[in-house]
């Protein structure tokens, strides 16, 4: 266990690792299941189990449009170029795993106008004149009650146990936020209710199973080592009397 945390690092490549997609989509639903599972052990105070995930498929409409959003909202704050090459990276992502934290904010703009987020690719060449913020975030509304901000840190360690136990199945993970999650587009794709929290999209890679040759993982392990502060007087202190 303790060579997996040290050796867990975001991934830089989430394409597909087999020839047969459907084979690698089967696998990697039932890897996020049980990622799922060990996701439902995470702690959380009074019982609240206050999150859920919604899985996404490559296979699905719904990861194109996820794609498709996310060039929406990168061709409105850098260039068009550069969303392009963007919605080609996540379509090649195998699935992605959105994290709900329920009854978490205060109610956020109704996303009754995000007629945007089943645009078509054909529409991608252009930046649509959208007016109605379908694409632009949505203001950020921070935890207001104790209680929202302990089942924010439970839905947080939550993803932990996902993002490890994916690691463990040799599945490489990248949690993200930004600007995607936050728009009315993705709330309305994920039927995101006015007060739930979306605390992260998780992508989630092709199987690798060159993930745990120990020389790699030794490698690893230091790289994220020469990064992190040093655990002795500075991560861990001691309360002196």
């Amino acid at each position: 266990m303790q060579s997996l945390l040290q050796s867990r690092r975001t991934g830089t490549s989430m394409v597909f690792t087999l020839e047969d997609h459907q084979k690698e989509e089967g696998l990697l639903k039932e890897a996020i299941h049980r990622a799922v599972q060990c996701a439902q052990m995470a702690p959380n105070h009074k019982r609240t189990e206050p999150f859920s995930f919604l899985q996404i498929m490559n296979s699905s409409s719904s990861a194109d449009q996820v794609a498709e959003i996310a060039y929406q909202v990168a061709a409105r704050t850098r260039s068009v170029p550069v969303a392009r090459k963007k919605k080609e990276k996540w379509s090649q992502i195998p699935a992605f795993l959105v994290t709900l934290v329920h009854k978490n904010q205060k109610a956020v703009l109704s996303d009754s106008s995000s007629g945007g987020s089943s645009s078509s690719s054909s529409r991608s060449d252009t930046v649509d004149e959208i007016s109605d913020g379908t694409f632009e975030p949505l203001p950020y509304a921070p935890p207001e009650t104790e209680r929202q901000l302990e089942d924010y840190a439970s839905a947080s360690a939550a993803i932990q146990n996902v993002l490890l136990s994916l690691h463990a199945d040799g599945i490489a993970t990248k949690w993200a936020t930004g600007p995607v999650i936050c728009t009315p587009a993705f709330r309305k794709l994920v039927h995101a209710k006015p007060t739930d929290r979306i605390a992260g999209l998780i992508m989630v890679g092709g199987m690798d199973s060159t993930q745990f040759d120990s020389d790699k993982m030794e490698q690893i392990t230091a790289a994220r080592r020469r990064r992190r502060r040093d655990v002795d007087g500075d991560v861990l202190q001691s309360l002196l009397p």
